[in-house]
């Protein structure tokens, strides 16, 4: 996995640098070990927090000299620093690629037997209330 995350800043103009974190270990880092530190106990704090309330693939924080990309897929995280004019869309594509995203279960849910809704109620009541022989008789032959 690390060797295609290296692939991506030759793939892609723009990329300064990437780390890559897996279960709060960091697995591949181009920044200084200080700051790899404490960018990845950053995006591991940030990202779950976030979590806690949406359910997010990613995020990018953009400043005026670049952006920072930070990509979540199940216990991995990765970051990438690039410049400003850096193709998101296909950043995103390739990262798809390198980390595919994690298979939700699909929860099945009960289907509630339909109820007749309620302004077709009146109209039935109001028609049995004009024939109400016909209904009856319908009611017998039963």
């Amino acid at each position: 996995m690390s060797k295609n995350v290296r692939n991506l800043k030759s793939k892609i103009k723009g990329i300064k640098a990437v780390i890559l974190i897996k279960d709060r270990e960091i697995v591949l880092s181009e920044f200084d070990d200080a700051k790899a530190e404490r960018l990845s106990q950053s995006m591991h704090y940030l990202i779950n927090d976030i979590k806690e309330i949406h359910d997010v693939e990613g995020m990018m924080i953009a400043a005026e000299n670049g952006k920072f990309f930070i990509f979540n897929r199940e216990n991995s995280f990765l970051g990438i620093l690039s410049e400003a004019e850096t193709n998101f869309p296909f950043l995103k594509l390739l990262v798809r690629k390198v980390l595919p995203l994690e298979e939700k279960e699909e929860v099945e849910t009960e289907v509630p037997p339909e109820e007749i809704p309620f302004f077709l109620r009146i109209s039935i009541s109001d028609y049995y209330k004009k024939y109400p022989r016909e209904h009856e008789d319908q009611e017998s032959s039963e």
